[in-house]
């Protein structure tokens, strides 16, 4: 584990961690930063980072700022006045931050070694993973999907229901994330991902599946070329067919399981080959289970309602903590004390969002409000004080969200604030005088992450307007309207109060 604190990256598992909450990178881009990371101290050119991140793979160099957008836009990093990563040359990036050593790093960030806490009383979801692994005879699902709110702990899940399954020995897993990215993405690229994460735990067992029964997929992996004398075949006139094969192959002798994060960001081929593979099957020994926030898909309008009718679907709902759970939470982290009489507050402030939950205490605990001392965690104020510091704590948490975003998405987002909780991109459309469709390609990409605004048409009986919208929270509209330029809050007014045909209220 490396870290640089407020942040840490687990280089093995190649993911990155804010406190107690794992902070999404797509796999090119954990490998970039692992090779940056690596290199701590000396610049790498563009031609270097190409040969790590890209090994016996041509792309095109300006794939390099892409991921490098995505680094900094995860760290919250400005490439004007850099924090982690420098631009350096012709192309060339540098690891800049200073890497503390682990005993260093926990002190600076005030929280324990271990991250088992951030995942509570799951039990329930685990069970149902192992009984859909388990069931036999057709007809049964052999395709899970996890939804819930951004943060609810999805992700957690499934790395939770991976580790069960691995350390019992009964099924091989493997996982893989979709890209968080609106331009046009790889066909299957995270099925490919999963199965070259599957190759690194099993050396040689994913190519002879894919030469014997696969080659049209064989040949999407040049590395892999002449494998068992096999050459990599034509592109196949179905290669879903071929795939279920070699999938089947790969689960002969242990039950496979892989774990598809964020499948809203998945293009539609993934979602028709996922949809494919977890057809019922009397004999099948496969699971897929997925991930996805509340909202939109970026496939289109429908994906998600044609993913959820397939056949052979089991959905999980994960939903926020209860007011148990977040006593739990606390419990695990801080140990039985005076910080527990704090889960009540937290969980009515955050809603049960368990990376509300967790980011809050994080605050809390870099506002030393909370520290830790030789016999374990205490207050450092009255209850009373700690509550009124609660909303501020949670300000920080929407606050440091919309420091990470683009110009022109911070005022979108205003211009939505302005609108109300709920909002359309006609009307955000109007506050900022631009076309809906332009206001759409600047508020979808956020909806899909899920941090601030969701799409808000899935859960309703009929079906909203396509651009209806919501926030997360109504807290986020007061912290964004606290914090958007005064002058462009009063033209926003102006412009919404002429479309409503009503006069402005002008404050005094």
């Amino acid at each position: 584990m490396t870290h640089f604190p407020p942040y840490r990256f687990d280089s093995q598992d190649r993911t990155l961690w804010r406190g107690a909450a794992q902070v999404p990178l797509t796999p090119k881009a954990a490998a970039l930063l692992a090779c940056l990371i690596d290199a701590h101290g000396s610049s790498l050119s563009k031609k270097e980072i190409l040969a790590a991140v890209w090994p016996d793979t041509h792309v095109q160099p300006d794939n390099i700022k892409v991921l490098v957008s995505e680094i900094r836009h995860a760290l919250g990093d400005s490439p004007l006045a850099p924090t982690y990563i420098r631009s350096v040359g012709r192309g060339g990036y540098a690891f800049v931050a200073p890497i503390v050593i682990p005993d260093d790093a926990f002190a600076a960030e005030g929280l324990r070694p271990s991250l088992a806490h951030t995942f509570v009383d799951r039990a329930a979801e685990i069970a149902t993973l192992k009984a859909l692994l388990e069931a036999r005879g057709t007809g049964l699902p052999r395709l899970g999907l996890i939804t819930g709110d951004h943060g609810g702990g999805k992700t957690s899940l499934c790395e939770a229901m991976l580790r069960v399954f691995r350390r019992a020995g009964t099924a091989r897993a493997c996982y893989a994330q979709c890209s968080a990215r609106e331009l046009p993405q790889e066909p299957y690229y995270p099925i490919l991902d999963a199965l070259l994460r599957l190759d690194r735990q099993h050396p040689g067992l994913v190519p002879s599946a894919l030469a014997e029964r696969a080659p049209s997929w064989l040949a999407l992996f040049p590395q892999w070329r002449g494998v068992n004398g096999h050459a990599a075949g034509d592109a196949s006139a179905d290669m879903l067919a071929e795939l279920r094969d070699a999938v089947a192959m790969l689960a002969r002798d242990l039950p496979l399981v892989m774990a598809v994060d964020d499948l809203q960001w998945a293009d539609g081929e993934t979602l028709r080959a996922l949809m494919h593979l977890g057809q019922p099957a009397g004999d099948s020994r496969v699971l897929i289970v997925a991930t996805c926030n509340e909202g939109a898909w970026c496939a289109g309008p429908d994906a998600r309602r044609r993913f959820s009718a397939a056949a052979g679907l089991h959905q999980i709902p994960l939903r926020p903590f209860t007011r148990q759970q977040t006593g739990e939470y606390v419990l695990a982290r801080f140990g039985a004390g005076p910080i527990g009489a704090l889960s009540a507050m937290v969980h009515v402030i955050t809603g049960g969002n368990p990376s509300l939950v967790a980011a809050v205490f994080d605050r809390l605990v870099e506002r030393r409000l909370i520290t830790q001392v030789s016999s374990g965690w205490r207050r450092e104020a009255s209850i009373e004080a700690v509550g009124r510091s609660l909303r501020e704590a949670l300000s920080d948490v929407v606050n440091r969200q919309l420091e990470q975003l683009e110009s022109h998405e911070r005022e979108a987002i205003d211009a939505a604030a302005a609108v109300g909780f709920e909002f359309t991109l006609a009307a955000v459309a109007i506050a900022l005088r631009c076309h809906p469709d332009a206001v759409g390609q600047v508020l979808g990409p956020l909806a899909r992450r899920g941090q601030l605004i969701v799409a808000d048409d899935i859960e309703a009986t009929a079906p909203a307007p396509a651009d209806a919208y919501r926030f997360r929270h109504a807290f986020y509209v007061d912290v964004i309207a606290r914090h958007a330029p005064l002058l462009r809050q009063r033209a926003f007014a102006d412009r919404l109060a002429r479309w409503r045909g009503r006069p402005r209220r002008v404050a005094t």
